[in-house]
Formats: structure tokens, C-alpha cells, sequence
């Protein structure tokens, strides 16, 4: 933690430039990531969404000793908002770049960027009710992304006419099965 405290500190200096500001903010992004992935006992941040700092608060009070299983998923936790707090800016980025009604892409990019809420209420105000009751499930019970790769096995084993489905719609589904790009 030392380090990143003076990488950080070399990033406000007055007088650097350009270049070296990137390097020296990859170089605190490494050492966030290293503290969350290698950390003898890694915490819970702040930033953390709520809903995942009361789980994780819960599972801490309900358990004495912290088993293997607490430990797994309090670091996937931690890695899951260092990776949302460092690719928000290229989710703001990409959505920008998006240009007219693809709402499907902005979906998919909502979902990359780990912006669920973003995506569900983006298909709800494109009156896409079906897709945004699906997004809503996301991230819940296994046996919901699981049933998605299931239709979309039988899709395929089927020769589903791709003309029928947007290839956008078809990525979003791929992405909530689990598949990755």
C-alpha cells in the first residue's frame, strides 16, 4: 500500500508530463489490482456498490473464522469494483461514440461495464419490456444463465435463420450466458 500511496502522490505532482501521468496512473491501477488479487487479507473499498457491501457485511457477522469460500468471494467482490471503477471511463467513452437508436449496443456496453441498472432501464425506455425483464435476472441464480445458454444451443442446433434475431440482441444473450468476446 505504500507504493500506490507514492505513486499517487507523484501523480499530483505539479510539473509532470502527459506521458508520464499515464504511465504513473497504470502503475497505481497494477498495484490496486495486485493489493485486490494477492492481499494477505483484502477488504471490501468504500466505492463498493451497496448492495455488495451488505452482502459481504453479512457473510463477515455470520461467520467466526472467515472460511476459504468468504475469502473467494469477498476478493471476486473487490475485483469486481476495481474493475467497474477503472473501465467506467471507457464505457462513458464508447456510449459516446454511439451514434443514433442503438439502443441494443448501448445495452451491450452497459453490460460490459458492469452498468446492469444502466441497461435495464435503458430497455425500458425503449419499450423493450422482454429484454429488460431478462437483464433484470442477470447476475442472480446460475440456473438463469444457464437456461439462456440452453436457448441458444438450441437456436443453433436448430439453424435458427439469423435474419430472424438482431445480431446485437444475440450478443447481449451470448453475454448473459456467459460466453466471452
Amino acid at each position: 500500500m505504500e507504493y500506490e500511496d507514492l505513486v499517487q502522490k507523484q501523480h499530483e505532482v505539479v510539473g509532470v508530463g502527459e506521458k508520464n501521468r499515464v504511465v504513473l496512473r497504470h502503475q497505481s491501477m497494477v498495484w490496486q489490482l495486485i493489493n485486490v488479487l494477492f492481499s494477505e487479507s483484502s477488504h471490501i473499498q468504500d466505492e463498493m456498490e451497496d448492495e455488495v457491501e451488505e452482502v459481504c457485511e453479512i457473510a463477515k457477522r455470520s461467520l467466526d473464522s472467515p472460511d476459504r469460500s468468504a475469502e473467494l468471494f469477498l476478493r471476486r467482490a473487490d475485483f469486481s469494483s476495481w474493475l467497474q471503477d477503472n473501465v467506467v471511463h471507457l464505457v462513458d467513452e464508447e456510449l459516446g461514440q454511439l451514434k443514433g437508436n442503438k439502443y441494443l449496443k448501448q445495452i451491450f456496453t452497459f453490460l460490459t461495464g458492469r452498468k446492469l441498472d444502466e441497461a435495464v432501464e435503458k430497455a425500458i425506455g425503449s419499450g423493450d419490456v422482454r429484454l429488460s425483464t431478462l437483464l433484470s435476472q442477470a447476475g442472480g441464480p446460475v440456473d438463469i444463465r444457464t437456461d439462456i445458454a440452453t436457448q441458444l444451443e438450441v437456436w443453433a442446433s436448430e439453424d435458427l435463420d439469423q435474419s430472424l434475431i438482431e445480431t446485437d440482441r444475440t450478443a447481449i444473450y451470448k453475454l448473459l450466458a456467459g460466453e466471452c468476446f
